[in-house]
């Protein structure tokens, strides 16, 4: 059981957190500063130097906490996974971008998708560790539905998934670019996309067989 000074502790943290996320939003990356975030979280600048070392540090946590939550929904999946292929990469993925819909304008994820491959900005190394814990979940439902006989002998599930999650990776890409895209649409895209592939993935009989 934490202590009360403990749970004062994470409530302070979960405070700035929400009022990073909220100025991004509503401010930008480069529009938000560490004095913002404390005014806004009622909190002392240094307190939130205590806490994180850099603005950079805030959104490297913001997106961890994030991929905890896309790796919890995408659980529910693997647990009971549609028994079509198709539905169920397009159900994982859905929850995914969900998130990042739930959570983010697409003007900030335009502004931290081109800080993130910036010289400048360690946000791109930290963003890859994340994806590789959403890859390594998208390669364990392709092995869910290998077992299931739904995937060509000569594929693994490592080269599955991570043609899947680069088709999920650039459909999001365009989702963020395109302001008129709907997260409607995006999700149409996905499965389209993924419903493409298997047609490739799928088992299949050689030319001239029985």
């Amino acid at each position: 059981m934490l202590t009360l000074r403990e749970r004062q502790k994470e409530r302070r943290e979960q405070r700035i957190l929400i009022a990073t996320a909220k100025l991004l939003n509503s401010k930008g990356y480069q529009g938000t500063s560490i004095e913002d975030i404390a005014e806004l979280a009622e909190v002392g600048v240094g307190t939130v130097y205590n806490y994180f070392s850099s603005k950079a540090d805030l959104v490297h946590e913001l997106f961890r906490r994030d991929t905890e939550v896309q790796l919890r929904e995408g659980q529910k999946v693997l647990l009971n996974p549609p028994p079509d292929a198709i539905e169920a990469v397009s159900a994982l993925f859905s929850t995914y971008v969900r998130v990042a819909a739930d959570r983010y304008n697409k003007k900030i994820m335009r502004e931290l998708l081109v800080l993130a491959f910036g010289h400048q900005f360690s946000y791109g190394k930290d963003a890859l560790k994340l994806d590789y814990m959403l890859l390594s979940q998208v390669t364990e439902l392709m092995e869910l539905i290998r077992m299931r006989g739904q995937l060509a002998r000569e594929v693994t599930s490592d080269e599955a998934a991570k043609l899947l999650y680069s088709v999920l990776s650039v459909d999001l890409m365009l989702f963020i670019v395109e302001e008129e895209m709907s997260f409607t649409s995006l999700n149409k895209a996905i499965k389209h996309s993924v419903e493409l592939i298997f047609k490739g993935l799928s088992p299949y009989k050689e030319r001239g067989s029985k």
